[in-house]
């Protein structure tokens, strides 16, 4: 691929062969792929055209996923993908690629919702078009970010949908590789370690076959770790060896030692100390038996990896009860600390010299991304003040009439307010003056009345005028104790349930000389007092009166009672042992009755009557609907 570059008549061919190299960038060195993706990259913008473009593109952002550079990669890959479209055949294809390193870049920063976001997107796009391969790349990918985050079984429902799309077609091998190892790994994690075995050997071979150096240096890992667990140490160190030897073919010197570093590990909790012993040795003199599998000059040059090699060749030489050995390992890794400091600071500077001068090339695009960033946030915020300044206004117009209309309720309930006080003072003054003019008039004439009917002599009348003149000196009595009553209601503004028991005693005082042959019980039970208006105290007098005089007239009874309670609310009973309520009863008592329900209405009260024909009594409850 690279003789094709330099055989290039044109920048078309070239760049064309340059895309061709940069298609299997997973198994090229780094420093190899960074130099052609930004020369691919270049060659397409002269192009003009969107396709070639966005492979350059696709070229420069997995260089920069290849060295870590994730952030850098995502802006790329946002600048290119609006220009394409997944419904585009000419685009697709590079469209399904770009989004799917993007997601691959997220879930390198454990952005695993953002990274899913994208693949169920590309998901149901490739669904769309009927494109099986994409469909089962990312449906792969998706098993990948389950693994990540410890959830094999729902890696394998993802992976068992990928397969069912490649069947058993000896297409797409890269992918059905890929599938083996994550399928072997879901395996693993649930425990399941004959069926990780049988589908990470499948991995192996087939990664070997179609030569893709990362799925192959992965699947030995994996081989690896199920041969340790297996206690089978040679196989896993045949796979480390193997491993080691895969990643050489790439160039990436990083990988390279961690992975040299994990055998060297290995050896150590395998008790190979020998092993860890040569192995360390050969790495430090920088002679292998093959002298182009290591690159001595990084070894000889870069000191914390030498640092590395030093300690785990103590590690051994401790274990092994080599204690000249330890000892002069020690003072290597002393000596090798005291270079590693003193050259810190140069090292330092000259790596902050490299990634400035990386960073300057991304600083362009970055600044691009920036400006039109600021020019819409510009936009956005102008429009958002506009709205600001609009909902503001037009709360503003809201709370200020809410305000008048609030001040006009607040004016009107004060007006009517002002309405019913003086109608109440009205109604007070009236019912005093009522008050006065019964007891001033209308009393002293009652008064006179009685006074002078015991003036006549009944030995001068016949029996029908004697009986005239007994009715008028009750009826005058009678009527001046309801003027009594009446006034003593009226002339107070409220009054209590004790002040009202009190009347209620006096009245029945005075009934009791004219029914002796009923037995009047009345029963009070307050334990705490109310208050309550003059006309409900006047009501609730009269509806006792009424209540006492039926059942004294009508009952027939033997035994009179009245029960007064006031607890939590108040209620009084008035019950007698008589003939009960009957037809005839409700008759005769009608406007009585009437009267009654009347008065408990206007006062807010329930009134009961119970009682039936041939029954042992009536009784007349009365109390308050509410407390």
């Amino acid at each position: 691929m690279r003789s094709k570059i330099y055989q290039a008549k044109n920048p078309q061919e070239r760049l064309n062969a340059i895309l061709a190299l940069c298609d299997v960038h997973y198994n090229i060195p780094r420093d190899t792929l960074d130099k052609y993706a930004y020369e691919a990259y270049s060659l397409a913008l002269q192009t003009g055209n969107d396709s070639l473009i966005a492979l350059g593109a696709l070229s420069k952002a997995q260089d920069y996923y290849r060295w870590g550079w994730l952030d850098s990669a995502t802006v790329l890959i946002e600048e290119i993908v609006p220009r394409l479209s997944f419904q585009d055949p000419s685009t697709s294809s590079v469209y399904f690629k770009l989004m799917r390193l993007k997601a691959i870049s997220k879930g390198g920063r454990m952005d695993y919702p953002g990274a899913l976001d994208i693949l169920y997107r590309l998901v149901n796009e490739a669904e769309k078009i009927g494109d099986k391969l994409n469909l089962a790349i990312n449906q792969n990918s998706i098993a990948s970010i389950a693994l990540a985050r410890d959830q094999a079984d729902e890696a394998l429902i993802w992976i068992r949908k990928a397969e069912v799309l490649l069947g058993e077609s000896n297409e797409f091998q890269t992918v059905k590789a890929s599938i083996f190892v994550n399928k072997s790994n879901a395996f693993l994690r649930l425990a399941q370690e004959d069926s990780a075995l049988f589908y990470i050997n499948q991995g192996v071979e087939l990664s070997k076959q179609i030569n893709n150096l990362p799925i192959y240096s992965m699947a030995l890992q994996r081989k690896s770790e199920l041969a340790l667990k297996k206690g089978n140490l040679i196989e896993a160190e045949n796979s480390l060896i193997e491993l080691l030897e895969a990643r050489k073919l790439t160039g990436d010197q990083n990988l390279y030692t961690d992975d040299k570093e994990a055998l060297l590990n290995f050896y150590l909790k395998s008790g190979q100390y020998q092993k860890v012993i040569d192995l360390a040795n050969t790495i430090l003199q920088g002679t292998l038996t093959d002298p182009n599998t290591l690159d001595s000059k990084t070894l000889t040059n870069s000191i914390n990896l030498r640092l590395i090699y030093f300690e785990a060749l103590g590690k051994a030489y401790k274990a092994s009860g080599d204690s000249e050995k330890y000892q002069e390992t020690l003072e290597e890794i002393i000596q090798a600390k005291d270079v590693f400091y003193t050259q810190n600071s140069e090292r330092a500077l000259a790596e902050l010299q490299t990634q400035y001068e990386v960073q300057q090339k991304e600083n362009t695009i970055i600044q691009q991304q920036l400006d039109l960033i600021r020019r819409q946030r510009v936009a956005y915020g102008t429009f958002a003040a506009l709205a600001i300044v609009i909902l503001l206004a037009t709360l503003l117009m809201v709370f200020s009439r809410r305000k008048e209309k609030i001040e006009r309720v607040k004016f009107q309930e004060a007006e009517k307010f002002k309405a019913q006080k003086s109608i109440l003072e009205a109604k007070e003054q009236e019912r005093k003056r009522i008050s006065s003019d019964l007891h001033d008039n209308l009393g002293a004439f009652a008064a006179s009345i009685t006074s002078n009917l015991e003036y006549i002599k009944d030995e001068r009348l016949d029996d029908l005028g004697k009986r005239a003149l007994r009715e008028l000196q009750i009826n005058s009595r009678s009527m001046i104790s309801e003027l009594n009553d009446t006034i003593w209601a009226l002339k107070n503004d409220s009054l209590s349930l004790t002040a009202l028991s009190d009347r209620l005693k006096l009245y029945l005082q005075r009934l009791n000389s004219s029914y002796p042959e009923i037995q009047i019980n009345f029963i009070e039970e307050i334990m705490e007092d109310r208050i309550l208006p003059a006309a409900e105290a006047f009501n609730l007098f009269r509806i006792l009166q009424e209540a006492i005089n039926n059942a004294l007239r009508h009952s027939d009874c033997r035994q009179l009672r009245i029960q007064l309670k006031s607890n939590d609310s108040w209620s009084i009973e008035v019950a007698d042992n008589g003939k009960g309520l009957n037809q005839e009863l409700s008759t005769s008592a009608g406007n009585g009755l009437e009267n009654m329900k009347k008065r408990a209405r206007n006062s807010g009260w329930k009134i009961s009557w119970q009682g039936i024909i041939g029954a042992s009594g009536t009784s007349v409850r009365i109390e308050p609907t509410t407390n």
